[in-house]
C-alpha cells in the first residue's frame, strides 16, 4: 500500500505535491477539503468554464460552501473571512487582471500549469500563494466559476 511519507514537514502542501499531484491522472486537478459541500454539477461546470476561458487561465475557483458545524466561537468568523476574501477578491481581481489569492479548496487546476508554477510551497499552510505564484512566475490567471466567463 502506498502512503504519503511521514518525514517533515507534515503539511497539506507536501501531501498534495509529493503524493496527490504525482499520482493524479488526466488534464485537471481538483482540490476539496473534507468539510466542503460542492454543488453536484461543479466538476461539469468547471470543464465548461475552462473551455470558455483564455489559455492563460490555469485555475478556476468555485464558490466555497461547507457543512462543518461550529464547535468554537471563532469557527464562523474564520469561515466567513475566507468566504469574504474569495467571494470578493475574485470578482474584483478578474476584471483588473490582478493575481488572485486562492481559497485553498474548491480549486480546479490545469495540471500542467500547476506543475509549471511550482505547485504548493511545502511550508505554507494556505493556498493563497498558488494564485499569486502562478501569476508572477508564468502569467497564469484565475477565474471564478461564479463570474461571467
Amino acid at each position: 500500500m502506498e502512503y504519503c511519507p511521514g518525514r517533515q514537514p507534515k503539511t497539506k502542501p507536501k501531501a498534495l505535491n509529493n503524493y496527490g499531484l504525482i499520482h493524479a491522472r488526466g488534464e485537471y486537478v481538483a482540490i476539496y477539503d473534507a468539510e466542503d459541500n460542492p454543488e453536484p454539477d461543479q466538476l461539469k461546470r468547471v470543464l465548461v468554464a475552462f473551455s470558455k476561458t483564455a489559455r492563460n487561465v490555469s485555475c478556476i475557483q468555485a464558490k466555497l460552501n461547507y457543512y462543518k458545524q461550529a464547535t468554537e466561537l471563532i469557527d464562523p468568523l474564520v469561515y466567513h473571512r475566507i468566504f469574504d476574501v474569495v467571494d470578493l477578491s475574485l470578482p474584483f481581481g478578474m476584471p483588473q487582471a490582478l493575481p488572485i489569492p486562492l481559497g485553498g479548496t474548491s480549486n480546479h487546476f490545469k495540471k500542467e500549469a500547476l506543475i509549471e508554477s511550482g505547485a504548493w510551497i511545502l511550508y505554507v499552510t494556505e493556498d493563497a500563494d498558488l494564485g499569486i505564484n502562478a501569476y508572477i512566475k508564468r502569467g497564469y490567471k484565475t477565474a471564478s466559476l461564479t463570474a461571467q466567463l
